[in-house]
């Protein structure tokens, strides 16, 4: 034996299978290692959950010969036993100091020093992961891997805590009755496994039942007190772990599982974050400045970004008509957005749904059919939600098979991170049920964001059918103000106020302040809790957060203007239009004397098109884009002069053909088409 010296005291014995016992002492008292295998191979550890000691705790993995002979060729298997829990233990002395979670880590140590191992591999269920979790925290160079099952991480909430009080106090007492017996064998086994009054037990199960009558009730009381006092173990992960997570935890109002969100980053450097959306209409804030913001937030903490331009799904959901031409313009028009916007794509990938599905479409349609078999019409039907709809709408064949595609949408991305809307949600769960119906373990991560509501009062999101509830990244300064100074606020009243919302989510995120003018004053906010109990007090008026808040989104949106207004100063008017094609995709703004409201005039009812030209309306929302292909040259003609004389006709926008409007926004332009 390796590692024997006069400070420790050791007893060897043979003992089940070949195994040998040592009892290594240690600052914390003596501590049971069996060891298997040859030592001379590198090393495997084992801590087991509470009550229990290597043998009832890992019986069933070490009882398969399969998996003994490939570990024992692999590793020299050593198994640790938390004080008094080894075969045999002596009653522990109850004068004795109760160990901490700390001390049993540092007995880990002891014990490799022991038997000079430089760095291990770690195996722990429960509240043995917890210790080896431990362990690996404090001495990182001294541990290759961690296989943990059914960790702890966590400080123990008030119901844990109050249980194992209750079990401590029993023990003491009682000692390990079978009450007790049976509530450890419902925190190891299935239900299935400890069977029933007409079903027996299984054997593993009356094995354990056997070995835990042996556990000595001062030492298990000891070890549970231990791990009752646990602290939350991610505060002593590392600070970059740590800021990652906040970051990312920071862009959703809601997160399923945080403690799993919490292990994908501290295990993968770069997880894949799925976001998506339906091609349709105009863009407004909450799409543009929102996803701008939180897709750079995730890329700042090493997040990879796919975006998913849903564009078959904004056919099946009948969104412009189901043109998927038009859909995919404005696919485009979305990507230029996000781009003047400052959205760093370094780590974001576009992906048309079209161009995916089509080139994997022999792993896509069969997860499809899987999703779609293993879930009934109610469940699917209650995903309604994420296209805009409810359970009770008649839908189309093709808006009920929409939450099972973009279900699968999810596992062909291969997606750790699912960060959409709360309106998102359930198709999201539906993924994540789907996981337990395959039996797969590392399930997405659901992420949702706040959806920003409406301008108008009671309106819990932004409607592009009603465009004055919702600020748009093409609107002009004179309709921002016009919009806020419309925009419901009570004063004093910051429940479902939407300009406190705004500031919340729109300004403070991009600026890290908010300024406001009061009484003649200047005030910065740097917190959002400040900013509502000024507001709540009274000393923050309406129309002083109003002002304010007008100055930093026409800030937001100017700075818009200027990307695409560099954009058009570089590039040519061929760009544009050369020989009757367009090359380019331009973003797209509406003049002040055009109206929106595509019921005031029967001939504004539809937008048509001159020659192939590929024009947009969607939700009372009107974009353009000039043709694909060659326009007649009487067409091309007249809209050669229409560009020409722009500067002309300034005041009024619309030409001289009543079928042709101009959008213009800093030097961006596009015609719109009305028949």
């Amino acid at each position: 034996m390796a590692g024997l010296n006069d400070d420790v005291s050791v007893d060897i014995e043979e003992i089940y299978n070949g195994g040998k016992e040592h009892h290594v002492k240690t600052c914390h008292g003596l501590v049971s290692v069996v060891v298997y295998g040859d030592q001379e191979k590198p090393a495997l550890i084992t801590y087991p959950d509470v009550a229990l000691n290597y043998l009832s705790c890992f019986q069933g993995l070490f009882l398969c010969p399969e998996a003994v002979s490939l570990l024992l060729h692999n590793f020299c298997i050593y198994h640790i036993s938390p004080p008094g829990h080894e075969f045999g233990a002596a009653p522990v002395c109850s004068t004795d100091p109760s160990p901490s979670v700390e001390d049993l880590a540092d007995q880990i140590l002891e014990v490799l020093n022991f038997f000079r191992l430089e760095s291990v591999m770690c195996m722990g269920i429960t509240a043995g992961a917890y210790i080896l979790s431990l362990f690996a925290i404090k001495h990182k160079d001294r541990v290759l891997g961690l296989i943990l099952i059914s960790p702890l991480c966590k400080a123990p909430s008030w119901s844990e805590w109050f249980y194992y009080k209750v079990v401590s106090n029993l023990l003491y007492y009682y000692g390990m009755s079978g009450l007790l017996k049976d509530r450890f064998l419902q925190r190891y086994f299935s239900k299935e496994a400890r069977g029933s009054s007409e079903v027996p037990e299984r054997d593993v199960v009356h094995e354990c039942r056997r070995l835990l009558g042996e556990r000595h009730g001062v030492s298990l009381r000891r070890f549970l007190e231990a791990i009752n006092r646990r602290h939350d173990i991610t505060d002593g992960m590392s600070e970059e772990v740590k800021k990652k997570y906040n970051i990312v935890r920071s862009i959703g109002e809601e997160c399923i599982q945080e403690d799993e969100l919490m292990n994908l980053l501290a295990k993968k450097p770069t997880p894949i974050c799925y976001d998506g959306f339906e091609p349709s209409g105009r863009m407004h804030i909450a799409q543009g400045v929102m996803k701008v913001t939180n897709v750079n937030k995730l890329t700042s903490a090493g997040c990879q970004v796919k975006i998913w331009i849903a564009d078959w799904f904004a056919q099946l959901n009948n969104k412009l008509g189901g043109d998927l031409e038009r859909i995919k313009v404005v696919g485009e028009y979305f990507k230029e957005i996000w781009q003047a916007g400052g959205m760093n794509t370094d780590k974001v990938a576009f992906l048309w749904a079209s161009d995916e599905i089509n080139g994997r479409g022999g792993k896509y349609w069969p997860l499809v059919m899987d999703i779609a078999r293993r879930n009934n019409l109610r469940r699917i039907l209650r995903c309604g939600q994420i296209m805009g709809r409810t359970e009770t709408e008649v839908l189309s064949a093709a808006q009920i098979l929409y939450p099972c595609m973009q279900c699968a949408d999810i596992f062909l991305l291969e997606a750790n991170i699912c960060q959409l809307g709360m309106d998102q949600r359930k198709v999201n769960m539906l993924a994540r049920e789907y996981c337990d119906d395959i039996k797969r373990k590392n399930k997405p991560i659901i992420l949702s964001h706040h959806m920003l509501p409406g301008l108008q009062q009671g309106q819990e999101k932004m409607s592009k059918s009603n465009p004055s509830s919702a600020i748009f990244m093409e609107d002009e300064e004179a309709d921002v103000n016009e919009k806020i100074s419309k925009a419901y606020c009570p004063p004093r009243t910051a429940e479902g106020n939407p300009c406190l919302e705004y500031v919340k989510y729109l300004v403070l995120p991009r600026f890290n302040e908010f300024k406001v003018e009061i009484d003649g004053g200047n005030k910065t906010f740097k917190r959002f809790e400040d900013i509502t109990a000024a507001y709540k007090s009274g000393e923050l008026a309406p129309e002083d957060l109003k002002k304010a808040l007008v100055k930093a989104l026409n800030i937001m949106l100017q700075h818009l203007s200027s990307e695409e207004e560099n954009k058009a100063e570089n590039t040519s008017d061929d760009t544009y239009m050369t020989d009757g094609e367009a090359t380019g995709i331009n973003v797209l703004a509406q003049p002040e004397n055009f109206s929106t409201n595509l019921d005031e005039t029967e001939e504004a009812t539809q937008i048509g098109e001159v020659g192939n030209a590929s024009n947009i309306s969607e939700d009372n929302a009107t974009l353009g884009v000039l043709g694909e292909k060659e326009e007649s040259k009487e067409q091309q003609d007249h809209l050669s002069s229409a560009l020409s004389s722009e500067e002309e006709n300034a005041e009024s926008l619309q030409t001289e053909d009543p079928n042709i409007w101009w959008f213009r926004r800093t030097g961006a332009q596009v015609l719109c088409l009305r028949k």
